[in-house]
């Protein structure tokens, strides 16, 4: 077909496609026919008209594979053989092709330029998809270096779940350090995440934010963060970040759980992804914060709150106090710590007080909103580790 339809021709016993009789050749890989030059898989010899043109069909000697042609006895090119696949089990126009980045040119390049020629059509995938390498240790994986394990090995030590979270940790276009460590992080990061939305149950639709940034070529980087940032939140004791949590099924490094703290992942979320700016947070779960911290009517929550910035997390924190001498004795009790110690502040409401708070806007944090630095420990004399500040 191609041949007469003048695509391709004949030269010594070999079936060539020429790239100058197709218009939109090089429209996948951005590359023009003037600085075009031969991929890495294809043959420049003599018998071509162009250094780019590429072979549909060549000779077999009597111990390679073949079979008889119009051409002699031979066996198809590297690049026929996708195109004929597709086209009977897909079709000659179908939705999604994907590949490696190394296949872009010449490999998917060549595809298309024969595939829409010989079925006469403008568009041989509506979508092309083409992931970036997998390494090994830092290394390319590869059958010929040896260092590459099948998924059938992996399920022996792994559940799917763990090494699909490994794999979609990086951008499906970026490079993916794969390595017996990203496993054992990813396995505590779906720990962390499954414990954060302990209690609840799929109540909603799925998080818009982390639906966006899948229909943005799939980012799941972004989608994951998001969900880190909203088990940040739940884990300081917002019922509602822990059921946005839930709704999204996102894999979070920490899971978010009623009354556990949140972390600095689950901050960033709820402020850089989820709400896209600055973020209050008030009535936390009393299991959390110090029992100076007026009790809620629930018994359950203090009125406590802070304040969430973009790329900081926390900035501000505060509460307002118990001024009720009853709950404070009964909170201090409640807490193991001895009453006859803390005679000075509560003597403080026992002749008398009034409804009082306190905030403080924490200096590490202000360094940060200053300086844009993004890491609180560049901002600190000494390592950000319990016993580590002499006093």
């Amino acid at each position: 077909i191609l041949i007469d339809k003048g695509f391709a021709y004949l030269s010594s016993k070999h079936v060539i496609f020429s790239i100058n009789k197709y218009k939109n050749y090089g429209c996948l890989s951005g590359r023009s026919l003037e600085v075009m030059v031969s991929g890495a898989r294809v043959d420049v010899e003599n018998y071509k008209e162009n250094p780019g043109d590429f072979i549909l069909w060549k000779p077999s000697s009597s111990d390679q594979p073949g079979w008889e042609s119009p051409w002699g006895r031979g066996r198809p090119g590297w690049h026929i053989e996708c195109s004929a696949m597709s086209k009977k089990y897909l079709g000659k126009h179908f939705d999604i092709h994907a590949g490696g980045l190394d296949l872009i040119f010449p490999h998917h390049e060549n595809e298309i330029a024969q595939s829409c020629c010989a079925n006469n059509k403008d568009v041989m995938a509506n979508f092309w998809v083409h992931n970036g390498y997998v390494n090994s240790e830092g290394q390319k994986m590869s059958k010929s270096l040896g260092n590459f394990v099948t998924i059938r090995d992996l399920l022996s030590e792994f559940n799917g779940e763990v090494i699909r979270y490994a794999l979609i940790q990086a951008h499906y276009r970026a490079p993916l350090n794969f390595s017996q460590n990203s496993l054992v992080e990813a396995k505590k990061s779906l720990s962390r995440l499954y414990r954060a939305v302990e209690g609840f149950s799929v109540d909603g639709e799925a998080d818009e934010k982390i639906m966006s940034y899948l229909y943005d070529d799939l980012n799941t980087p972004k989608a994951l963060a998001r969900l880190h940032y909203l088990a940040d939140q739940a884990n300081k004791g917002s019922k509602e970040c822990a059921q946005l949590l839930k709704n999204s099924n996102k894999n979070f490094e920490f899971k978010p759980q009623w009354g556990k703290d949140l972390q600095t992942e689950h901050e960033r979320f709820i402020t850089d992804d989820h709400f896209n700016g600055p973020v209050f947070i008030t009535d936390w779960p009393k299991e959390i914060k110090p029992f100076y911290m007026r009790l809620n009517d629930d018994e359950k929550t203090v009125r406590a709150m802070d304040i969430l910035f973009p790329g900081i997390g926390e900035i501000v924190g505060g509460s307002e106090r118990e001024e009720r001498l009853d709950v404070l004795l009964k909170k201090i009790k409640e807490v193991g710590i001895d009453e006859k110690e803390l005679w000075w502040y509560t003597d403080l409401r026992k002749y008398g007080t009034a409804v009082h708070s306190g905030f403080g806007l924490g200096f590490e944090r202000l360094v940060m909103f200053a300086t844009g630095m993004s890491n609180i420990r560049d901002v600190i004399p000494f390592p950000r580790t319990p016993q580590n500040a002499e006093f």
